[in-house]
């Protein structure tokens, strides 16, 4: 694997891009201990605010986003964000209320490669007064920065979402 946030291949994704009168609010960005792309994540908001969905963004100029419902969230493997060589390298599932202004998502992430095993980190979205923002579960603070710490056959843990221990 030449590195995790290069390349998507993305699953249940709207095929146009969202209405115009849509937003999207930016929760968090991706980084690696591989390389100096960054990756966003952003919610996507319809005119009246309410959560539709969520977009993964790759900086790198030519990959471009990827926009996902809460349906896909919510079912099976969720959103893909990463997959590397036919595995799911970072997974994104869960599910957002709107009008309760709370979500939990799961961040399911290869831990081995070679035995196929995985992780699982949790966090919440919360709306306060200045908006939406992703909350560590963990330790209850606020989160707009991961990076993603990589071995040679997958995925150490995810600084900012995950434990320590993880």
């Amino acid at each position: 694997m030449k590195h995790f946030l290069l390349g998507l291949a993305l699953f249940s994704y709207f095929p146009l891009s969202h209405a115009l009168d849509n937003s999207e609010v930016k929760l968090l960005t991706f980084s690696n201990d591989r390389t100096a792309i960054t990756d966003d994540l952003s919610l996507m908001l319809d005119a009246q605010g309410g959560v539709q969905g969520v977009a993964y963004l790759v900086n790198d100029g030519s990959t471009g986003e990827k926009d996902f419902t809460l349906a896909t969230l919510a079912g099976g493997d969720g959103a893909v964000l990463e997959e590397q060589q036919g595995v799911k390298a970072i997974e994104l599932l869960g599910h957002v209320d709107s009008a309760k202004g709370t979500g939990q998502f799961v961040v399911h992430y290869i831990a081995n490669g070679l035995s196929g095993s995985y992780n699982d980190c949790n966090v919440n979205l919360q709306r306060g007064p200045s908006g939406w923002v992703l909350i560590n579960a963990y330790t209850g603070q606020p989160v707009t920065a991961a990076k993603i710490i990589t071995y040679s056959l997958g995925i150490t843990t995810i600084d900012g979402i995950c434990p320590a221990s993880n």
